[in-house]
């Protein structure tokens, strides 16, 4: 048991969050009265201006971090990725980011469906290779651009050309 410094409660040191450098290993303030704290600090325009400016001022490391992270790192999420996709939690967020993103992007969706329903009905035939690098593969249709008059022209490209078509075309 510890004594709370701000509200004098004792509790269990499970209630308390973890500090390395405090001699019993917790921060003298319960979890409870942290938060507490932190949400009223953050309601001061003078903290938040300067969260803003700090996470402004670091905008571009994060994402050149954050793309180098996912590049080298991109078999081991991948295989965190499909294992979360294997759970009800995981099947339940896929299906709600697709009707979500469906519903954001009806042109995509269109050009998408018109592709599928036009290899289905035989009109195009799906190739064996990507034509960028030429693997044997099951090839993605890559959609230059999404307008009704060319929703069936499509590049048929490989998954790491596509991703990698898409990664050039971000700003």
């Amino acid at each position: 048991m510890k004594s709370c410094i701000k509200c004098g409660q004792s509790k269990p040191l499970s209630e308390f969050n973890r500090n390395r450098t405090m001699p019993d290993g917790h921060r003298d303030e319960c979890a409870m009265c942290f938060r507490s704290y932190n949400r009223e600090r953050y309601k001061r325009p003078e903290i938040n201006a300067k969260l803003k400016a700090w996470r402004d001022g670091r905008r571009e490391d994060k994402a050149k971090y954050d793309t180098e992270y996912r590049d080298k790192n991109f078999e081991h999420l991948s295989k965190i990725r499909k294992d979360y996709m294997q759970t009800k939690a995981g099947k339940l967020a896929s299906k709600q980011a697709i009707l979500a993103w469906r519903k954001r992007n009806p042109e995509k969706r269109q050009a998408e469906s018109a592709i599928s329903n036009a290899i289905r009905d035989g009109h195009i035939i799906r190739p064996d290779k990507c034509s960028r690098c030429g693997v044997v593969c099951k090839p993605h249709g890559h959609h230059e651009s999404y307008a009704y008059e060319h929703r069936l022209d499509v590049i048929w490209v490989c998954g790491p050309c596509h991703r990698e078509i898409h990664k050039k075309a971000r700003p």
